[in-house]
């Protein structure tokens, strides 16, 4: 009897790796916990060309058969009835723009029209919405574990299918999303940035501990390209999607940044770039410091900093919120526009500047780029 039960764990274990073996491979990111998956509508083949006689036929169409709508307002029927636009039709223009370590997605739609695919993009591919405000255009996703981190021998390959919380990747990641109208107000900005954490072991070996890792780029192209394809753009499209954003060089200058001690005793950023590609740098380089963006305002070029919502242990050097637990701390990132230089303070929401102001601007300065 023993023999009989070694030899069909045996088995059992070959048709799992040889399943395994016949996957599509491995996938750059699978976050699974909350993955909201639709079976897609197939339709029986007589329903999508019906048969047809000619005493059915519509009167005044050029073709023998009708099969869709648009195909019968073409064919001279009623031409009272509107059609009805789609949310986001797939011929909508969506593109990836890249400058330098920074790239966004620009969607030929309004804001609201693209916020609820947004939405659904992270849920279907199995990411929590932790919290949002559509009026300001931002979400934020739970923590999750990228299970394609873990690396897959032929043992965690079969044992995982069996016990899939077995193995842990030893990370987790965060997304936050930004969407921002352009300039003409009539397509959307989709600003993406990723956070992560590793876990460690504590100094006595025998516990381990959550501490932040830096953030990866490559996360977040590969998010971009699948939200791209989520938009209605092919997956051709989406890998050679992004494109050198054209300003000229005269106009926007070499977008180098530099920290400078004023008068007062306080800190300002100068970027020597145009406003637009500064405003998105400053806005980016606020989300990888950790700091949550409340509310923005582009015409008077402020970002509305609340930092008791920041999260401690992002940045050990950012703690000025940890002393009042019980107070929203409220602050401004300004961003002045001087033409070919842009300058950047931090004030508190009385115009004020401490030492807590002082940190995040040389967080921001930090986390800006070149």
């Amino acid at each position: 009897m023993k023999v009989l039960r070694i030899g069909l764990c045996s088995v059992l274990l070959v048709t799992f790796a040889g399943c395994g073996a016949m996957g599509l491979g491995n996938k750059r990111i699978d976050y699974r916990a909350g993955a909201v998956q639709a079976p897609s509508l197939e339709l029986p083949p007589d329903l999508t060309m019906p048969a047809t006689e000619d005493r059915y036929k519509v009167p005044g169409s050029e073709s023998d058969s009708v099969a869709t709508y648009s195909g019968y307002q073409g064919g001279g029927g009623a031409q009272t009835a509107q059609p009805v636009a789609k949310v986001l039709p797939q011929s909508a223009a969506v593109r990836m723009v890249q400058e330098g370590n920074q790239r966004w997605l620009v969607v030929d739609q309004a804001p609201d029209a693209v916020w609820t695919v947004v939405r659904l993009f992270f849920q279907e591919n199995g990411l929590s919405i932790k919290s949002e405000d559509q009026a300001a255009g931002l979400l934020e996703t739970e923590w999750a574990e990228n299970r394609a981190a873990i690396p897959q021998d032929a043992v965690r390959n079969v044992i995982g299918k069996v016990f899939d919380g077995m193995y842990s990747s030893g990370e987790r990641d965060q997304y936050r999303v930004r969407l921002a109208r352009t300039a003409d107000g009539a397509k959307t900005e989709i600003h993406l940035s990723h956070k992560g954490l590793e876990e460690v072991m504590s100094a006595d070996g025998n516990t381990s501990k959550w501490q932040p890792r830096a953030a990866d780029p490559e996360l977040e192209a590969v998010m971009l390209q699948k939200l791209m394809v989520r938009l209605g753009a092919s997956e051709s499209q989406a890998i050679q999607s992004s494109v050198a954003v054209g300003v000229p060089a005269a106009a926007q200058g070499d977008g180098k940044a530099s920290l400078h001690e004023i008068f007062d005793g306080s800190q300002v950023l100068l970027i020597n770039d145009t406003f637009d590609r500064s405003w998105r740098r400053v806005g980016l380089a606020i989300e990888r410091a950790g700091m949550v963006v409340e509310d923005r305002d582009r015409a008077r070029g402020i970002y509305f900093i609340k930092s008791s919502r920041a999260e401690k242990g992002w940045l050990d050097s950012l703690k000025f919120w940890a002393d009042e637990p019980a107070a929203d701390r409220r602050y401004r990132v300004n961003i002045k526009d001087g033409g070919a230089m842009c300058e950047v303070s931090v004030t508190d929401q009385d115009g004020a500047k401490d030492d807590a102001t002082k940190q995040m601007i040389g967080a921001i300065y930090q986390h800006i780029g070149d």
